[in-house]
């Protein structure tokens, strides 16, 4: 522990700083286990799917609105 003073004040005490390596190791691949070689992936991507959805509903929003204002117009 080093102590530390700055303009006739003690500050907190410095401590030993232990410097980490920056190099990430790839953790060893551990052996499958029969569970996870039966796991079959779909191919199937949630994210895309969902957005398609939206923006599905939103042309169909868009198309209602445009539809509701050629109504509203006509009427006047």
């Amino acid at each position: 522990i080093i102590q530390v003073w700055k303009e006739e004040r003690r500050l907190k005490d410095a401590v030993v700083m232990v410097q980490r390596s920056m190099k990430w190791d790839k953790p060893e691949e551990s052996p499958k286990s029969e569970s996870e070689e039966r796991i079959q992936k779909t191919g199937l991507n949630y994210i895309e799917l969902v957005y398609e959805e939206y923006q599905e509903q939103q042309k169909q929003n868009h198309q209602n609105g445009f539809v509701n204002l050629m109504e509203k117009g006509e009427s006047v």
